[in-house]
């Protein structure tokens, strides 16, 4: 019996004894790293100069803002994508704190976030009245969607906002292109690669293999601003994950619609339950002067097919700048072959525009955005969502689309209010301001319920110009030309050559936002020679606007030089 009972005794003991054996190995194993691990920390290896985020905004354990003694200002980490912004840790008594949060039109791009919306709206705020002083704290992150602003709406609600303002929509197909492997990770899968991360070790291992390096389909602020020529930047929409990567996938834009109608409900149940009040903003984007960014045939069309389209697609090309009553013929014959070619949309609501059809020519313009296979402007489905989204959750909405499309000429927004695909003009930025200062939920609040005269918002406007560096502009101009070669829309410039009057005043005033004085006169005396008295009324109520938003100087020069002004 003492036999069997010590035999009995030792197997657990002889058991523990090979587990303890284990572990002790592997400790042993692990002590040389953890030994590096402590050293690389206490030596301070392994921080990067330039630090980055290899999340890409989203890890929520990456925050936006960091603490820094009585402020909280954008993480050094999340410089790549943010404008430096600055807020008290302490919310002040007297202070009004909005947090404006989107993509890049509300970063401010082409230019910087000093004239983007949430400045105009800051400074239009501040100059109504003098009860309480607007903080307008800009979150716009570069390339950012939906899924990543979730992660900052649930950060800056912690910050006490007085109001969220949510501008998204145009980024969804962008960011799943880029990030799918990132944003359908599970939440342990998050951690893990935080902890990893997290590692001096690791750190230094993947700067030595070149993987510290945040992946994107857009260039950050810096790289753009820091090139000396466009071929410093590497073009990411040539890369693997570029142009080539979108492909005609109705069940792939299904389910980014279907995302994306998920991550505004919860952005809109975070402040809920923060108990802050929240705007959705539907924004809208270039028509007149954005061809699509790529195009592609419907499926199954036969060779034959394909063939006779393109004759006659090519007949309509040669007879547009001409005679854009045949170009139309020729075009709508290739029509009635494939008629889910964004290019051949496009270019039929130019012919219609040019024709003064322009009710038809906005439905065609719309038909050739939201058939476009590289989807870098919101589809109107997209803004159909906000809306619902909007009306469901009881939110606001700040229908900017519609705002920017009535004060453009026939309701057909180009480059006289976006400076490029989706980006506003200044004067677009200060009309979103407008809206957001008139909407309800700010007029209803005590002090901000005078409307701004037009002369004293000028005047607030003309002083902030004023103390922008010499080279704001210039900078700006710089990072278009890099932005267009980004998007490689050098392949397109014969669709947006101006053919008519109204297109080269709107080449022009693109010309003229960015400091391109004799560039912008060169696209007007055009303009012109083709229409007198049209071009000339155009320029004349180009140059009040200039003066409306506080750049007195540039539109009193624009209008001296009008044929028949008295500098004439």
């Amino acid at each position: 019996m003492s036999q069997q009972k010590s035999k009995s005794e030792s197997g657990p003991r002889a058991s523990r004894r090979v587990w303890l054996f284990r572990l002790l190995f592997v400790a042993l194993g692990l002590a040389p790293f953890v030994a590096l691990e402590i050293g690389l920390r206490v030596l301070h290896v392994g921080e990067s100069d330039e630090p980055q985020d290899p999340f890409a905004g989203f890890n929520a354990r990456n925050p936006l803002f960091e603490k820094a003694g009585d402020v909280y200002r954008t993480s050094r980490f999340r410089g790549q994508f943010f404008p430096d912004q600055e807020f008290a840790a302490a919310k002040p008594a007297e202070e009004f704190r909005v947090f404006c949060l989107g993509g890049s039109t509300v970063y401010g791009k082409p230019f910087l976030a000093d004239t983007a919306f949430p400045k105009w709206l800051e400074l239009e705020l501040n100059a109504r009245q003098s009860e309480k002083r607007v903080k307008v704290v800009n979150c716009g992150g570069i390339s950012y969607a939906s899924h990543r602003l979730l992660h900052v709406a649930r950060e800056v609600a912690q910050y006490s906002p007085d109001l969220i303002v949510l501008a998204t929509g145009h980024n969804e197909f962008l960011e799943d292109r880029t990030y799918y492997s990132l944003k359908s990770r599970s939440e342990t899968e998050e951690w893990i690669d935080h902890t990893a991360l997290s590692l001096k070790t690791v750190a230094l291992a993947r700067r030595w293999l070149g993987k510290d390096k945040t992946e994107s389909l857009a260039p950050s602020p810096d790289q753009v601003a820091n090139a000396s020529h466009v071929g410093d930047v590497v073009t990411r929409l040539d890369d693997r994950i570029g142009f080539a990567s979108f492909k005609r996938d109705d069940e792939w834009r299904s389910r980014v619609a279907q995302e994306f109608d998920a991550m505004l409900r919860k952005i809109a149940e975070t402040c809920r339950s923060a108990d802050v009040p929240l705007i959705f903003v539907r924004l809208g984007s270039n028509l007149r002067d954005c061809p699509p960014f790529k195009s592609e045939h419907k499926p199954g069309l036969s060779p034959a097919d394909e063939r006779q389209w393109r004759n006659e697609f090519d007949e309509g090309g040669r007879l547009d700048a001409v005679d854009p009553e045949k170009a139309l013929k020729a075009y709508q014959r290739a029509e009635a072959i494939d008629g889910r070619h964004a290019q051949l949309q496009y270019r039929i609501a130019r012919c219609l525009d040019r024709l003064g059809r322009t009710d038809e020519a906005k439905a065609r313009y719309l038909t050739a955005k939201d058939e476009d296979i590289c989807p870098l402007r919101m589809l109107d489905e997209f803004g159909a969502i906000v809306a619902n989204v909007a009306e469901g959750a009881s939110v606001p909405l700040l229908d900017v689309q519609t705002a920017l499309d009535e004060a453009a000429p026939e309701g057909i927004p180009g480059f006289d209010l976006y400076l490029d695909h989706v980006h506003p003009s200044i004067g677009g930025h200060q009309r979103i301001a407008a809206e957001l200062a008139a909407s309800a939920t700010i007029a209803s609040l005590p002090g901000f319920t005078e409307p701004l005269p037009t002369e004293q918002r000028a005047e607030a406007f003309s002083r902030h110009f004023d103390a922008l560096p010499r080279n704001y502009f210039s900078n700006g101009r710089r990072r278009l030309e890099w932005l267009d070669q980004w998007a490689q829309r050098q392949r397109l410039l014969d669709e947006i050559t101006p053919r008519d009057a109204a297109g080269f005043v709107r080449q022009g005033m693109r010309r003229y936002e960015f400091g391109n004085a004799e560039g912008a006169w060169d696209s007007f005396e055009k303009a012109i020679k083709h229409d007198p008295a049209k071009a000339r009324d155009l320029l004349r109520n180009y140059a009040n606007e200039l003066q409306s938003q506080g750049r007195a100087e540039l539109g009193a020069k624009l209008a001296e030089r009008l044929p028949g002004s008295s500098g004439q």
